[in-house]
């Protein structure tokens, strides 16, 4: 099909059968038609033709890193990055992805020999900029047989100037009946090293002594928590981490209930952005959960944007084997209604490398965190990390239009450990089909029939636990749901007939039926 043939010979006179492998090198990628035919002698006696395409991939490494000495040379001291950066890249002149890193990225490249790729950074925390190369632009080519890359390199410096940015991140893995635990991550995206305190109000439900505070506080007050962050700087090796666990006092918390905490760091006056100096984060009381946890905001109905809503994930994970982890790394398929390259990172508790490949339907992520040696579980807080990032539906969606995450965390060579699935519903999930109101409007499910997936929307917020039965009463399955906001239920494994969605809580019990195909 590339207008050059190869010939090989085989006897079979001799043996009573025969065969022959051909191996053909082709120079670039494409869709090749391969004809093969069989002489016997000078006479063509058969032939045969088929398709080929031939693809050539490749990867391509890229590292950020701060050059401490200036020598344009990466060397142990050397911290990488841990701001995120974004990254254009174009092949043979032609720009043709964009992309959002912290640490590194690998880069797949599915192109033809000689191609040259260009990682062009078009945009870097605070006052930092590339003094290497100086162009800001690192190239790599296309070369036969090779299919990993040499490792290039982004080395990093800071300019003059005395602007700060602090911003505050949190993950908020167990809000339970007995006590609520987080992790919390402060930046400085500028070089400017600028000493922070960071104060955590916590819900005074939670009226025990608090435990597992880490770094030791400044202040224990009321429902309050205060800490010297330390130096903040961009040039850190990664964010200050701090942790907290708060308890109940004389009485358990209820589940269902609400719980809001704020965290918040200063000094504000001179900051270049003081919204991201604080965080709410509005949490539900659950009896238990698995502290490897992703959560999205904004969550459950949402109102569609012409141009694509912002959805910003967090993801937590947490070591509770009994040893350490030494390589951490998280897979994301993301909802298929999104756009892959307006993905950004916010933040991650570690240096992390990036990577993502297309399976045919959706991209999948990679977040690798390499070495990170998260300490067991009789170590924590030093167990924990995480990440946050944020990406954009895909312009114009249908009222209705669902979108699912879930992500798949793997220490070392463990089998994965599965987070729950976040769900937003584009449209309010007041309008469209019929299947998504109930009659009284205290609970909806949808799509009905359903095959894999129910949703249970609450229109009244005092629901807080489910059951499924069958016609004759038989208890199917139970489970906890969300007060106000979306459930996913997976009936998957549920065979095709009529069900009933028993819901109890505060609003007292509701039944809905649901057909499962």
């Amino acid at each position: 099909g590339d207008g050059t043939s190869d010939s090989l010979g085989l006897n079979a006179a001799t043996s009573g059968g025969g065969y022959a492998v051909a191996s053909h090198a082709y120079g670039e990628s494409g869709a090749y038609t391969i004809s093969e035919m069989l002489y016997d002698g000078a006479a063509a006696i058969d032939s045969i033709s088929f398709s080929y395409e031939n693809i050539f991939c490749a990867t391509l490494p890229v590292k950020l890193y701060f050059d401490t000495d200036g020598d344009c040379v990466k060397e142990g001291y050397d911290p990488f990055l841990t701001q995120p950066v974004t990254v254009e890249v174009d092949s043979n002149g032609i720009p043709i992805d964009t992309l959002s890193a912290t640490s590194g990225f690998y880069y797949s490249s599915n192109g033809n020999i000689g191609d040259v790729y260009a990682f062009k950074l078009i945009s870097a925390p605070g006052n930092m900029t590339v003094s290497c190369p100086s162009s800001g632009i690192v190239y790599d080519t296309l070369t036969a047989g090779v299919f990993i890359n040499p490792i290039r390199y982004f080395a990093m410096n800071c300019t003059s100037g005395t602007a700060f940015d602090l911003q505050v991140n949190a993950t908020i893995p167990v809000t339970g009946i007995h006590d609520q635990w987080a992790d919390i991550y402060l930046n400085n995206t500028y070089c400017e090293p600028v000493e922070g305190t960071l104060t955590l109000h916590y819900s005074p439900k939670y009226a025990g002594t608090p435990s597992q505070v880490d770094p030791t506080p400044l202040s224990m007050t009321g429902n309050s928590i205060v800490w010297d962050a330390g130096i903040l700087s961009s040039t850190n090796s990664s964010p200050v981490h701090l942790h907290y666990q708060v308890n109940y006092g004389t009485t358990t918390l209820t589940i269902g209930d609400t719980v809001q905490s704020y965290f918040t760091v200063t000094p504000i006056v001179g900051d270049t952005d003081s919204v991201n100096n604080g965080c709410v984060i509005i949490d539900t009381v659950r009896a238990g959960c698995d502290p490897n946890e992703m959560w999205v905001s904004p969550s459950g109905c949402i109102a569609p944007d012409t141009a694509g809503n912002v959805l910003q994930y967090t993801i937590n994970f947490t070591n509770v084997g009994n040893d350490t982890a030494y390589n951490i790394y998280v897979l994301d398929t993301l909802p298929a209604n999104v756009v892959p390259n307006s993905l950004r990172i916010v933040t991650a508790s570690n240096m992390m490398n990036v990577s993502s490949s297309f399976n045919g339907t959706n991209t999948v992520v990679k977040f690798d965190f390499p070495s990170i040696n998260l300490q067991d579980s009789a170590a924590c807080p030093q167990c924990n990390g995480g990440l946050v990032f944020t990406v954009r539906t895909v312009a114009g969606l249908p009222d209705g239009t669902a979108l699912y995450n879930r992500a798949s965390v793997y220490f070392d060579d463990n089998a994965p450990v599965v987070t729950n699935t976040v769900a937003d519903i584009l449209g309010g999930c007041t309008t469209g089909a019929a299947t998504r109101k109930s009659a009284d409007g205290k609970v909806s499910v949808f799509p009905n029939p359903a095959t894999q997936l129910l949703h249970v929307v609450q229109t009244q917020s005092g629901f807080s636990r489910y059951a499924i039965t069958n016609a004759v009463g038989q208890e199917l399955g139970h489970g906890l749901l969300v007060p106000g906001s979306i459930g996913v239920l997976d009936i998957s494994g549920l065979p095709s007939g009529l069900y009933y969605l028993i819901c109890n809580g505060a609003d007292g019990s509701y039944v809905t039926k649901f057909l499962k195909m």
